[in-house]
């Protein structure tokens, strides 16, 4: 089986047609569907294709446990990973839940952790500027989620929404 195939199975189950789901995440329907034609796309591309149709990939231990392993929603930046009063946040283990715009050449994306803390990356696209990170509290986090989610993962358990 091939990812395009998986795509395809997806698209049909939910009645959505290449078009459209090119059009939700923002792609010409004709790279879309060279992508899936030439099964040229990236596990990233991949990932965001099936969130967008509301469903979820994960891995299954066949090794003895058979314990299930979701795939991480990856953010919009490089990894970081900075101590902040003592705890070490690192966004390559932590599941991207929303990002801000881009103003004045800077941006901040929410992360929850496995420990299910929250944090922000401030990133910024000035020279000399590092991305820093900030611990935050569930109500500072939620403000953040609803101002700025794009409805394609849900706050308390960080899985995508059923579209």
């Amino acid at each position: 089986m091939k990812a395009s195939d998986i795509v395809e199975d997806a698209l049909q189950l939910r009645g959505v047609l290449q078009k459209e789901l090119a059009e939700r995440v923002g792609q010409d329907h004709k790279y879309l569907s060279k992508k899936l034609t030439t099964n040229s796309m990236k596990a990233q591309e991949l990932i965001d294709l099936i969130h967008e149709l509301g469903y979820e990939i994960k891995l299954v231990d066949r090794q003895g446990s058979g314990q299930t392993v979701s795939v991480r929603r990856r953010g919009t930046g490089p990894r970081v990973k900075r101590m902040v009063a003592g705890i070490t946040f690192d966004t390559a283990k932590a599941d991207a839940l929303c990002h801000t715009d881009v103003e004045d050449g800077r941006y901040m994306e929410l992360y929850r952790d496995p420990e299910d803390r929250f944090f922000i990356v401030h990133y910024s696209f000035w020279q000399k500027e590092d991305a820093t990170i900030t611990s935050c509290q569930e109500d500072e986090a939620r403000h953040l989620f609803d101002k700025y989610a794009d409805g394609t993962v849900d706050f308390v358990s960080g899985s995508p929404e059923a579209v």
